[in-house]
């Protein structure tokens, strides 16, 4: 065979049958030395399975000493490292292609693998150092390592690769540092990191390598902005060469709102001029500008590029991959253009020309780039003087006249397409906002731009009632909805007339704008002229309130019949969708730019538009039962080839229409009938989620909430009470605005706050992320500023709808006859004014929630913030005292804790209940050392679980049981419940104990039925049993994690872990009587750790004080060894079982009982105990209830016998207080094993003759190690 000539490495025999058995074929005189007779998995499970069985023979140390050798040599060894052929496979059939090498098998025997790591890690070093970089043999070998299935010990292997990096060449160095991500898995990556920072500030050389592997590990967010800032200070000083790289890393991560300043870094550390004239000494005279131009230009091959070219074509790239910081890039195009008298002429032309053919383009995208790079000039222009003859002139009117020369020709070429010129109008009314344009040019834009909303989308309300009256009985008739003001409306919103396919336009003045993209300007268009309006006249829109008020002209309000016939005719059916989509787009910009006048009567009018809003929404359900794949219209495309777009809305109407065709033909179907009356469209969108795709609502609307206890001025035609009632919100209204706002908080600040029990953060991901663009543009500080502003506000909302809820609940339940007469849709019908303001009561709750928890976690850096949310909740707590008069921190957490507190003990549900406990749960991390606060957390919490919640029964109706989630009333879920428990446990001053009263009284009287018991425990039942056994398990584990064994006294050290020690006992023993799947996987996976945290805390503890406690230890002992026998009886019903959810949690517990095995061996050595304290036996069978069942293993001597059953027997009577007399046995060698043993095995532990005895479990695997 292989490796036995001459000096050669040589195989044992052993060794040599192990490897043929699992299929490896050795052929000394063939080309091919080493082959498969089998395919590679069968090898592979051979190997590992083989290696289990003759290891008791085989000397692990001798074979890893075989392949030391073999590693020294390489003729050899290359024949170990090339893949090897498919042997199910003939010759002809079988590539080597991707196949692993028999090293590389080798690796996947668990046992031998870290040590084999260890030894192909120390020759690729060597190789390494003699080469000077990675090649040839080296390369071979630590392509084994390259994704591997399965690490026995990352953090080992991380470690190795570490020595081995700092001790070869930097060549070496970089080419293992690609590797490593290929290597390593993620729970090794942390040193690995921090050594890839140290390099970074030592070796400029590796920051390709390390950039790009960095790329590839998961960073937490301190790392990463550590890495970003270190990158960002390298820039002005990197090589061209490795700006590429550094670059990329910068777009990749950083976040949007120092997206801003990262780019001026990069673009100031580029050098434009610089840049320019190396590209123009290889021969290329490309301009500033059209270096810009490149980053976002079509894409090219990097071949033959130059170090400048392959910067910005990886600039370009990576900018297509981030949308939201190409766009932060393109308004830093204004770094190109340096208005100088002399040369501002053609450097603008050279942009324009690149800006024109973005703006010509048909992709979205690209004339998106267009407008930035449109608005980044005049920005320029309008924020800089121009220089003349070397002095800068204050004047900026040659400034203000180009920037209106360049906005005109925008205007101008966006008009074809709908897309580009909306865009532009809601960048236009950016900009103004954030007061980046001169007053001269908004004034320009307001006489020259905003002012054709009137004549494009306005029409006088005598000319619209003249032809609606002269209507034709065959088209669809239209009328003026929502019309506010009644006789003194003079002109009226146009429309449906944009959309509709078969009807002339009302005048002929402007024919060719009637189409159905014509109408999607019009909601930006209107932002433009109202943002222009509140700029020019002192933040007032008194001049355009008549848009406030006026009708819109769409088709005549229809009922369920109609809205059937319509879904069914094609473009007309999508025509109707439209209007009413653009109608509500419309109406929600309407809202926010009136939200924030101080008129009553506007106010009045705004909260009308609100509902006025559910009114379209409800129009367009109707319509959506019936047309399930309607598309919104929520981008049009462009032109190409002179077409025009305004016929395509998103998909072409021609598609629309198709589509929908098809959907028809199955609302025909027989289940058509019960899919409308559930009002659902599971093949399309209803009218929530298509909230995502229509305008956003500024943040500030919320402060809607606050209109009916705002002090509003008499106005004339309304007094101040009259006002105030109009102004009373319903729940819907209400519940429209805080669903939107709660959406905005958890977009901006939910993803990174701890545990919420607001629902799963994972399957919200989409509906938080659409529809909240303007959210980007906002700083996070800012953002959160403007939270807790409007943070009175919303618990003074809470505080009326508590008392609403209150009210209701002092007029008593519906009655049960009520409701056995209903079917389930009239019963939602009748609780559903209760469900919306519940609704809103926990929308308020999990804002507010979102907002503290992110500000808790930031107090050090936002000290501000902090300050200010504090204090806007300690206004509700006495709204009289003003900020110079708060009392000190401390006290106020203290009073803002008993306000948030107050609420829970009238809360309408479980649910909400436990959404006021997190809140309180944050406030308590401002002061966690005052104890009262952690009493008071612990009342909270018992009062809660005492409490026998609506939420958490179900209702009978007819003899059926509909469940809550079916009534459309929140749920309160087990991870609550689960919550709670953890809490109270957490938060009593003997969390022990109480698990103890828990396990010993509580759990037992479900078999029982002890009412007294169940009473005080309401939401203890069979089905949430599981729930409080896991909390039980959980909360011990982390008392013991917790316990500090060296700061108590030895006797008090003791006393708690025996405490501990006793309670787990009797929690795992409680599986024996209630042995159902759910119980087994808690025992299984809480009972591994468990074992892993007291071997590795209190086991080091326990053998310092061997000797002089023995009685204390022999106490702990016991329990201890009882539940681990009893862990190893349920190891073995799960096997039998086969149930694979439940067997996967079997080997780590084995490994963590084994571990047991080698501590305490460890301890009996470090005191000097004889060897015969320590041996190994066969544990007697038993099945789940403990019962002994028969066995296969060979009998044992009678004192032994008797041994085991005096100690086992323990289990059976725990309350037996005799510790088993264990005799002094000789050697282990005496014992008949049997050739393949995988029962479990015990070790014995006899101290001082016998007076201190424990017995613990090992795993099967043990005693053939042993």
């Amino acid at each position: 065979m292989v490796g036995i000539a001459g000096t050669n490495p040589e195989l044992d025999n052993t060794s040599k049958a192990w490897l043929e058995q699992a299929g490896i074929v050795f052929e000394e005189h063939s080309s091919i030395p080493i082959a498969l007779s089998t395919d590679h998995a069968v090898v592979r499970w051979g190997l590992s399975k083989g290696f289990r069985e003759v290891q008791g023979s085989l000397s692990r140390q001798a074979f890893l000493d075989f392949l030391r050798a073999l590693l020294n040599q390489a003729g050899l060894l290359h024949s170990w490292v090339r893949p090897l052929p498919d042997g199910s496979k003939t010759r002809e059939q079988s590539t080597s292609l991707g196949n692993p090498s028999l090293l590389r098998l080798l690796l996947h025997v668990d046992t031998l693998q870290t040590q084999l790591v260890d030894l192909i890690l120390e020759k690729v070093a060597v190789e390494a150092s003699m080469c000077g970089q990675l090649e040839g043999l080296s390369r071979s070998l630590i392509h084994q390592l390259r994704w591997l299935d399965h690490i026995v010990d990352p953090l080992q292997l991380s470690d190795k690769l570490i020595e081995v990096i700092n001790a070869v060449p930097i060549e070496a160095k970089r080419d293992l540092i690609t590797v490593l991500p290929e290597v390593l898995n993620d729970t090794a990556h942390e040193d690995i990191i921090q050594l890839l920072k140290s390099f970074l500030d030592d070796n400029q050389d590796l920051t390709r390598s390390i950039l790009d592997c960095l790329g590839n590990f998961v960073l937490s967010d301190d790392v990463l902005q550590d890495l970003l800032q270190m990158m960002i200070d390298r820039l002005e000083s990197a090589e061209v060469k490795d700006l590429p790289v550094i670059v990329s890393f910068l777009i990749r991560d950083v976040q949007p709102g120092a997206a801003e300043s990262m780019i001026q870094s990069i673009r100031k550390a580029i050098n434009v001029e610089a840049l320019m004239g190396s590209l123009r000494s290889q021969g290329d005279q490309t301009s500033a500008a059209r270096i810009d131009s490149q980053l976002i230009g079509q894409p090219k091959s990097n071949e033959g590029m130059s170090d400048v070219a392959v910067l910005l074509d990886t600039i370009r790239t990576s900018l297509q991959l981030r949308k939201s910081i190409a766009d932060v890039w393109l308004k830093e195009l204004k770094q190109v253009i340096q208005p100088t008298e002399s040369h501002l002429g053609d450097q603008v032309d050279d942009v324009m020309i690149f800006i024109r053919k973005q703006l010509a383009s048909p992709s979205v995208d690209q004339q998106r780039i267009g407008v930035l790079g449109i608005l980044s000039m005049v920005e320029r222009f309008e924020n800089a003087p121009i220089e003349i003859s070397g002095s800068q002139s204050s004047s900026r009117g040659p400034n203000a006249a180009l920037s209106q020369k360049l906005l005109t020709m925008t205007v101008q070429t966006c008009e074809r397409s709908p897309t580009a010129l909306s865009f532009l109008y809601d960048q236009l009314a950016q900009s103004i906002v954030h007061g980046r344009f001169e007053q001269t040019t908004i004034s320009w834009i307001n006489d020259k731009i905003a002012s054709r909303f009137p004549d494009v989308y306005l029409d006088d309300k005598q000319d619209v009632e003249q032809y609606l009256a002269e209507q034709n009985d065959t088209t669809h008739k239209m009328q003026i909805w929502m019309n506010l003001d009644d006789e003194r409306s003079t002109v009226v919103l146009k429309i449906y007339p944009y959309l509709c396919p078969d009807d002339p336009p009302i005048s002929e003045d402007d024919p060719t704008a009637y189409s159905p993209a014509g109408v999607l300007p019009q909601a930006p268009l209107f932002r433009l002229m109202a943002t222009c309006e509140r700029v020019t006249n002192g933040d007032s829109l008194k001049d355009i309130d008549a848009l406030l008020g006026c009708g819109i002209l769409l088709i005549e309000p229809f009922s369920d019949k109609e809205a059937a016939k319509f879904a069914h005719e094609g473009a007309a059916g999508v025509a109707i969708c439209d209007s009413i989509f653009f109608a509500i787009d419309w109406l929600r910009e309407v809202i926010n730019a009136f939200a924030k006048e101080t008129d009553g009567e506007m106010a009045v009018k705004v909260v009308q538009r609100l509902r006025n809003i559910r009114e379209l929404e409800a129009s367009l359900d109707q319509m959506l039962v019936y047309r399930k794949s309607y598309v919104p219209p929520m981008v049009p495309e462009g032109t190409e080839g002179g077409k025009s777009a305004s016929s395509t809305l998103t998909v072409t109407s021609r598609e629309r229409t198709e589509g929908n065709t098809t959907a028809h033909s199955d609302d025909e179907a027989p289940g058509h009938e019960h899919s409308k009356k559930r009002g659902k469209h599971p093949n399309g969108m209803d009218k929530v989620s298509m909230r995502r795709c229509m305008r956003e609502l500024e943040l500030y609307v919320i402060q809607i909430i606050q209109y009916e206890y705002m002090q509003w001025p008499d106005t004339g035609s309304l007094s101040f009470q009259e006002t105030k009632d109009k102004l009373k919100l319903q729940p819907a209204d209400l519940l429209y605005l805080l669903h939107d706002f709660r959406l905005k908080v958890e977009s901006k600040l939910g993803k990174n706050g701890r545990r919420s029990l607001s629902g799963n953060r994972s399957s919200r991901k989409t509906e938080l992320s659409m529809g909240f663009s303007l959210l980007d543009g906002i700083e996070i500080a800012t953002f959160v500023q403007s939270v807790i502003d409007f943070l009175p506000g919303l618990l003074r909302r809470l505080e009326l709808l508590q008392e609403e809820l209150l009210s209701e609940a002092e007029e008593g339940p519906i009655e049960e006859e009520v409701l056995l007469s209903q079917d389930l849709d009239d019963i939602k019908l009748i609780i559903l004014q209760g469900a919306i303001i519940l609704e809103c009561y926990r929308c308020i709750l999990i804002s507010v929630k979102t907002l503290v928890t992110w500000v808790t976690g930031r107090q050090g850096e936002y000290p501000k913030l902090a300050k200010d949310m504090l204090q806007a909740i300690h206004a509700r707590v006495d709204p009289m005292r003003s900020r110079a008069q708060l009392p000190p921190k401390s006290q106020m957490v203290k009073n803002c804790i008993k306000y948030i507190g107050a609420f829970s003990a009238k809360a309408p549900n479980g649910a909400i209940c436990a959404q006021l406990y997190e809140i309180v749960a944050e406030l308590q991390q401002w002061d966690p050392s005052d104890l009262s606060l952690s009493s008071t957390l612990g009342e909270l919490a018992d009062a809660f679980l005492q409490t026998d919640w609506k939420d958490s029964r179900e209702i009978k109706v007819r003899s059926s049981k509909y469940s809550i989630a079916e009534l459309g009333l929140p749920v309160l879920q087990d991870e609550t419940l689960l919550f709670m428990l953890e809490e109270q446990l957490s938060h009593n001053a003997g969390p022990v104990a109480r698990i103890q009263d828990y396990i010993n009284h509580a759990l037992p009287m479900l078999e029982t039925g002890d009412t007294d018991v169940l009473e005080q425990n309401p939401f203890l039942t069979t089905t949430t049993c599981p729930t409080f056994y896991k909390a039980m398990h959980v909360e011990l584990n982390k008392q013991l994690r917790n316990l500090n064994l060296a700061s108590q006294d030895v006797a008090e050290a003791m006393h708690d872990t025996q405490q501990m020690v006793d309670c787990w006992h009797n929690i795992t023993l409680f599986v024996k009587e209630n042995d159902k799947k759910a119980f087994l996987a808690i025992v299984l996976k809480q009972g591994r750790e468990f074992v892993e945290v007291f071997t590795k805390k209190v086991l080091p503890f326990l053998g310092l004080y061997l000797k002089s406690h023995k009685d204390s230890i022999a106490d702990i002992f016991k329990p201890f060894q009882q539940a681990t026998r009893y862990l190893q009886a349920i190891c073995g019903h799960v096997k039998i079982s086969k149930d694979v959810s439940l067997t996967v949690h079997v080997p780590p517990l084995k490994k963590a009982l084994e571990n047991v095995i080698y501590q305490v061996k460890a301890m009996l050595s470090d005191h000097r105990l004889p060897p015969e304290a320590f041996f190994l036996g066969a544990l007697k069978h038993r099945d789940i209830k403990y019962n002994e069942v028969s066995s296969q293993l060979p009998p044992e001597s009678s004192s032994e016998s008797q041994a085991d059953s005096e100690a086992e027997d323990a289990i059976s009577d725990p309350s037996s207080d005799e510790i088993p007399q264990l005799q002094e046995t000789t050697s282990s060698s005496k014992r008949t094993r049997p050739v393949k043993n995988n029962r479990r095995t015990r070790s014995r532990v006899d101290v001082e003759t016998a007076v201190v005895s424990a017995e613990l479990v090992a795993s099967s695997d043990m005693e053939d190690d042993e």
